[in-house]
């Protein structure tokens, strides 16, 4: 749906090309193609949130977009994946088994359980996985330098998954987090 980007009720599936090439999202600027994103990004990395709606479509899509452009080590050295169904998941792994996927919620709370309870002896980590660890659990704060190291033994990335001030955005960084996903600005000086 266009209704949060463009403030339009209306579903980009139902639209031809040149309907969405005329529509302005609320900052104003145009819609981009996958093409346009492509090039305009190229030396970026991104984050592909497939919705489960469209998941199937979305991944074919790609499937063919990658095989059209020989671009399949590209979307995979540029593209982390996150998936909310686990059928999208394993069709986008059998396309691209190169890909790196974000872990879905039920093994993030498993095998970080598995971390917390054992003090970092993760088996079952997974090394294609990026898996999102919350500031804390039950009181106890989870941005801790053991609790990283114990998915990167496995070759797992982790997730600071939204610190809300200052001291948990400092502890994801000193604890080295691989990636920081947060609504709250970093504080200065935290790169």
């Amino acid at each position: 749906s266009l209704g949060r980007t463009a403030g339009i009720q209306r579903n980009i599936h139902d639209l031809t090309r040149a309907e969405l090439s005329q529509i302005k999202l609320e900052n104003g600027e145009p819609i981009a193609f996958f093409y346009e994103f492509i090039r305009e990004f190229a030396g970026l990395s991104w984050v592909l949130d497939i919705k489960p709606e469209w998941g199937r479509e979305t991944v074919t899509a790609l499937e063919r977009w990658a095989t059209a452009n020989n671009a399949s080590e590209l979307l995979c050295a540029h593209a982390k994946f996150l998936l909310w169904n686990v059928a999208h998941e394993r069709q986008l792994c059998a396309a691209f088994p190169s890909a790196q996927l974000y872990a879905q919620s039920p093994e993030c709370w498993r095998v970080g359980l598995v971390a917390l309870a054992s003090r970092g002896l993760v088996n079952t980590a997974r090394r294609t996985r990026t898996y999102a660890i919350p500031p804390v659990l039950g009181g106890i704060p989870l941005f801790s330098k053991w609790i990283v190291e114990s998915f990167h033994k496995r070759g797992a990335k982790v997730l600071a998954f939204t610190p809300s001030n200052d001291a948990q955005a400092r502890a994801a960084v000193a604890a080295g987090f691989d990636e920081i996903l947060t609504d709250y600005p970093i504080p200065s000086g935290v790169r």
